[in-house]
């Protein structure tokens, strides 16, 4: 089992965990990927909307995700 933040989780289950909120920066990418691709299951931990107010459960993801961690 892997537990995760994330940013963004999408209604397919994708997880979007990793971006600096800079517009002009490159995303940073940190050990997710390598503790969810080897977990039977993947927990996301967050909470449901973010500090401007707009909710973190989406349609689909606008950050880089983790489609494969579903």
């Amino acid at each position: 089992m892997c537990v995760l933040g994330a940013f963004q989780v999408s209604a397919a289950g994708d997880v979007a965990n990793w971006h600096t909120g800079n517009p002009d920066a490159i995303p940073a990418v940190g050990g997710a990927m390598d503790l969810a691709i080897g977990a039977k299951q993947v927990w996301v931990m967050m909470t449901l909307f973010a500090n401007d107010g707009s909710p973190k459960l989406v349609p689909t993801c606008t950050y880089p995700s983790l489609a494969w961690a579903r």
